[in-house]
């Protein structure tokens, strides 16, 4: 069955996620000398959800090739001028600039309305001559009612606004965006909570020597040993497991696609490749459960249903908890699914399911070579032995 890319997500989403990372720092700490994020009360390791979104928007831009809002250096303006380019949206555009340039100029008359008494302070207060007859209203009536009326018409523009940021950019759509001038706030239905490790970690410091140093000015104070020592942070090991939540109400008011959804899909499963570097160079997403609530209706939306306790009945535990070290790679645990979840499709309208990546078919110019008791095997496509291969022009 084929879905519309263009149709709104108009069901409930969860997914549980398990990353781990293996000396590597996930995420380090700025307030603590950038060591790994370890929950003070428990000692786990914590990752941040800004974190998260910064993996998958990378992936959204440097893999799938879509604008992001929030990009590396990205000024919140330009951003917002680009999305509104079109022709069309040139009374936005003239909204917009108009709401910024005054938001200084409103800000200044608060303050001088503060601290200056008015001029006619202390004035006697002429009483105003009561009219009678239908029709009449008094002129502070009728300004309150086109106060309304211009406060309704900048709201709309300003949602219109962030519309076409939804449009143009996939990371607004997906987690939303505050901008600073623009009334109320724009939230996202994707929204990720704080990752965890399952049991305590450790963060620790190696030593390391850099054979070069800065400037002139250090290499004259080292002699000619132009070496520099310093230390890099890590950890050993840390399962990490993340809570994610999509709200279709939410999805409605960014206009949050089943595309939008697909990519992100595809983001968390591939995100980790994209965010490798020296310090975390060994991440892995290694299991993503979904939990898919069958809606059929707007009100079934609405019903408050119980994420938290559907969630936590993913268990994970140690294979081997009485060993004498603690866990040092995935191995180590044992991730729980109940066996009723089999059948809660049809009990709960809840469909689980676990993402995997879809891996590309094997192209024809492609070969596996299989190692026999005859050597070195090519195997084609369709799985046939085609022969021996003796030679590296073979390969």
């Amino acid at each position: 069955m084929t879905t519309d890319k263009n149709k709104i997500v108009d069901r409930p989403i969860q997914y549980v996620c398990f990353i781990d990372f293996r000396h590597s720092l996930p995420q380090g700490d700025p307030a603590m000398e950038n060591d790994a994020r370890i929950d003070n009360v428990t000692g786990k390791g914590l990752f941040s959800p800004m974190g998260f979104k910064r993996l998958i928007r990378d992936y959204l831009s440097e893999v799938l090739g879509q604008p992001i809002f929030v990009g590396k250096n990205a000024c919140f303006e330009v951003q917002v001028e680009k999305a509104l380019d079109a022709p069309e949206d040139a009374k936005l555009i003239e909204h917009f600039r108009g709401k910024k340039s005054s938001s200084g100029a409103n800000k200044d008359m608060e303050e001088n309305l503060i601290s200056e008494p008015s001029d006619e302070e202390g004035a006697e207060e002429v009483p105003e001559k009561k009219t009678r007859g239908k029709g009449r209203r008094s002129s502070k009536s009728k300004d309150v009612n086109e106060t309304k009326s211009d406060s309704s018409t900048v709201y709309d523009l300003d949602r219109q606004v962030y519309w076409r940021l939804s449009e143009r950019f996939a990371d607004v759509a997906m987690f939303g965006q505050a901008v600073t001038v623009l009334s109320g706030t724009h939230r996202g239905p994707i929204q990720v909570c704080w990752g965890e490790t399952v049991d305590p970690i450790i963060s620790s410091r190696v030593d390391v020597t850099r054979c070069a140093v800065v400037d002139k000015k250090e290499m004259e104070s080292k002699n000619g040993r132009n070496q520099t020592m310093g230390s890099v942070p890590k950890i050993n090991y840390g399962l990490y497991r993340f809570h994610i939540y999509i709200n279709p109400n939410d999805a409605k008011r960014t206009r949050f696609t089943e595309h939008h959804l697909e990519m992100f899909e595809a983001a968390m499963l591939s995100m980790m490749d994209t965010g490798r570097s020296s310090l975390r160079s060994q991440g892995c997403v290694q299991k993503i459960f979904k939990f898919e609530h069958q809606i059929s209706s707007d009100v079934q939306a609405l019903k408050v249903r119980p994420d938290d306790r559907l969630l936590n009945l993913v268990k994970v535990q140690q294979v081997n908890p009485n060993a004498d070290l603690p866990p040092q790679s995935f191995e180590d645990y044992e991730v729980m699914v109940p066996t009723w979840f089999e059948s809660a499709e049809m009990e709960y309208g809840i469909k689980i399911s676990q993402l995997v990546p879809n891996l590309p078919e094997t192209p024809s110019n492609v070969h596996t070579y299989l190692m026999t008791d005859k050597g070195l095997v090519k195997q084609t496509p369709s799985g046939n032995l085609e022969k021996e291969a003796r030679t590296t022009k073979d390969f």
